[in-house]
């Protein structure tokens, strides 16, 4: 299985977290600052939280680095911090974001990054 990290446990990232789990394909670590939103979570085989303040890019980038990609379900502001914190922790990094200034810093930090 490949172990992919997603950050937002709201009612996307619960959504993205299910199918990827179901598929069987994937470990799932879904990181979250409310843990409230992690309890809401099933627990079950391949699925791990963790509870993080994503803003704080170098503890992130730790735990993104035992993994092979980043799924981001988090808000539109946090963008920036979770794709620096891929770049630090060498991880692939996918956005669901359709914020046009969000998409150039992306855009940007994989130029930098290559």
């Amino acid at each position: 299985m490949s172990p992919v990290a997603l950050v937002g446990g709201g009612k996307i990232g619960h959504t993205i977290s299910d199918f990827l789990v179901d598929s069987g394909d994937y470990e799932v670590t879904v990181v979250d600052c409310d843990q409230k939103r992690l309890d809401h979570l099933a627990n079950r085989p391949g699925l791990r939280k963790r509870r993080l303040d994503v803003t704080d890019v170098d503890a992130l980038a730790v735990t993104l680095a035992d993994h092979y990609a980043v799924i981001n379900a988090g808000p539109f502001y946090l963008t920036e911090a979770v794709a620096r914190a891929a770049v630090q922790g060498r991880v692939h990094y996918l956005d669901l974001t359709e914020d046009i200034a969000s998409a150039r810093v992306v855009r940007e930090l994989a130029e930098c990054a290559h």
